[in-house]
């Protein structure tokens, strides 16, 4: 991934067009400026207590973390000039110090300086597209601008503006002409669905005037969160400070489960649309809602309904999602009638839905091979799987007995084959970025006896043997494990297991991702009790150790 696409990512991490509601419940996350300096001081500080590398924060990570806080905010270096980073340049090697004492005045300051300017990119762009635009000259437009320097001037500035914009147009134009598909009917003629028929300079100027609400509505937060973030990429691109959002999110992935109304929702010129529902999520249920239907109100329960057209999408789903149990009421465009159908109520009580498509899943396929004396037999193949390995802290810290993991679903799975007598087994992992150490070591345990199953390396140098320790199998026949170039951390463990093991075959790219670390998540929320804080304020991943394959060779950057 190149420096310019790791960036992107980062600052876009937030402005995502496409949301799960109910991913995050409906709370306030404002903070004051002391709280923020405290959050600040408390992760910096773990930060650099915690982290494998012992990094202390001197003046060479400072002035690091000014370059890469001005490139995480304007990755293409379009926005900013030379000038208005100079006008920075006092804070170059002491932004060591402020965050050590929590003073994270420099992430705002910066950050409302690219607000500014990207407010003035919106006005231009209003202003040229009214005055017209000549596309006649032969002109080059270079969206990858990882290598290029910061624009000299204001005037340069504007030749990139003018440039970007007659892109966008021209992209536009482009996707009108070729977005049609065919739909075969039934009576075997050819239907044409084409792109709703805005004018390609009416979606240029939406796209921009949707990411300028984002930079002006962005919460105090959310800007600490890109700073810290950083930051961390300074040290290595697992770290990072999660805002309480993302730590949302973050439990979501593990525990495979959230609550809200089940549909996925994503931005588009301007309405809330629904792209598509969680089977027996409540939306599904309801009946009443459908893919491509515009949500253009929202209320909660029997409260006022909140119009919520061209309101940024992070806003409308923060007022969609919440608590099992609780009523919220939207006001609907039904998408098979268009913009012009009339609006129409609909309630839906969250309850808490099983992202199904994340679990392992299991089926056996069956296949004929010859044998030497010329007849055929049938063999089954039993085929798991798995994206990634989760695990529901949460059900375990509220005592629940009944815990969702991937060992648990996969355990299931394999007694399901063993009744129908499989021949061979495939694991698929391809995709599989990873997840639970815990899950790592417990699922590889179901194909081994018992053993070292990985090493782990702390900060302080000592080596910790991770076994499994059952003494039971539940799997022994031949295996095949499935990996690729996305196959990443946990899913190396396993894998680096069973070769090593010489339990099974691996089959896939030549290399996986290559990620030999460990994380460990500090919650903020129990330190900042001490400061008389009693709210969600986030937590650091950081990595704090590096794993082994159990013959002594490391996966990092080699897979």
């Amino acid at each position: 991934m190149s420096p310019y696409v790791k960036r992107v990512k980062i600052f876009f991490l937030i402005v995502s067009l496409c949301y799960f509601s109910g991913v995050i419940r409906a709370k306030d996350y404002l903070f004051s400026e002391e709280e923020l300096k405290v959050i600040t001081k408390l992760a910096v500080n773990i930060l650099v207590r915690e982290h494998y590398l012992w990094q202390p924060l001197n003046d060479t990570v400072s002035k690091n973390l000014f370059d890469e806080y001005f490139k995480t905010l304007d990755p293409a270096k379009m926005y900013l000039t030379k000038a208005d980073i100079e006008a920075f340049a006092p804070y170059r090697d002491k932004l060591d110090d402020q965050l050590l004492a929590g003073d994270h005045s420099f992430a705002i300051l910066a950050y409302n300086a690219m607000a500014e300017k990207f407010s003035e990119f919106n006005d231009y762009a209003k202003k040229i597209v009214a005055d017209g635009l000549d596309f006649s000259e032969d002109e080059e437009w270079v969206p990858d601008r990882t290598d290029a320097d910061w624009p000299a001037d204001s005037a340069e500035r504007m030749s990139l503006w003018k440039k970007k914009i007659k892109n966008d147009i021209l992209v536009f134009r482009l996707m009108l002409k070729t977005d049609s598909k065919t739909d075969k009917e039934k009576n075997g003629k050819e239907k044409k669905l084409w792109m709703k028929a805005f004018k390609p300079e009416e979606r240029a100027l939406k796209r921009y005037a949707t990411l300028n609400r984002y930079f002006k509505e962005n919460e105090p937060i959310d800007q600490l969160e890109l700073y810290l973030a950083a930051l961390t990429n300074i040290y290595d691109p697992y770290t990072q400070y999660m805002s309480p959002r993302t730590v949302e999110d973050f439990n979501i992935q593990m525990s495979l489960s959230l609550e809200g109304i089940g549909a996925t929702l994503s931005q588009d010129d301007g309405y809330t649309k629904i792209i598509s529902l969680v089977p027996g999520g409540p939306a599904a249920l309801s009946g009443a809602l459908h893919p491509e239907d515009r949500i253009i109100a929202v209320a909660q329960g029997n409260g006022e309904s909140v119009d919520v057209v061209d309101m940024p999408l992070s806003k409308v789903v923060g007022m969609i999602r919440g608590e099992k149990n609780t009523t919220v009421r939207l006001t609907v465009l039904e998408g098979s009638k268009g913009l012009a159908a009339i609006p129409i109520d609909v309630s839906i009580r969250r309850d808490s839905i099983p992202l199904k498509d994340q679990e392992a899943k299991g089926e056996i396929l069956q296949k004929s091979i010859g044998s030497e004396s010329g007849t055929e037999r049938k063999i089954k193949i039993g085929v798991i799987n798995l994206k990634s390995f989760y695990f529901d802290w949460e059900a375990v810290e509220n005592g629940s007995k009944e815990i969702k993991s991937s060992t648990s679903d996969v355990r299931k799975i394999l007694e399901n084959f063993e009744k129908e007598k499989i021949d061979a087994l495939i694991l698929d992992l391809r995709d599989n970025g990873g997840g639970s150490l815990y899950e790592a070591i417990s699922l590889t345990g179901l194909f081994i006896k018992e053993g070292p199953v990985v090493q782990v390396k702390t900060k302080d140098g000592n080596v910790e043997v991770k076994r499994d320790i059952d003494g039971k199998i539940f799997y022994s026949g031949p295996m095949l494990v499935l990996v690729n170039r996305l196959s990443a951390s946990a899913t190396e463990i396993l894998a680096g297991a069973i070769k090593d093991y010489g339990r099974g075959i691996i089959i896939g790219d030549s290399h996986t991702h290559g990620k030999g670390t460990v994380q460990t998540v500090f919650s903020l929320d129990e330190f900042l009790k001490y400061w008389g804080f009693n709210k969600e304020s986030g937590a650091l991943k950081i990595t704090n150790a590096k794993f082994y394959r159990i013959n002594g060779a490391s996966t990092q950057k080699k897979g």
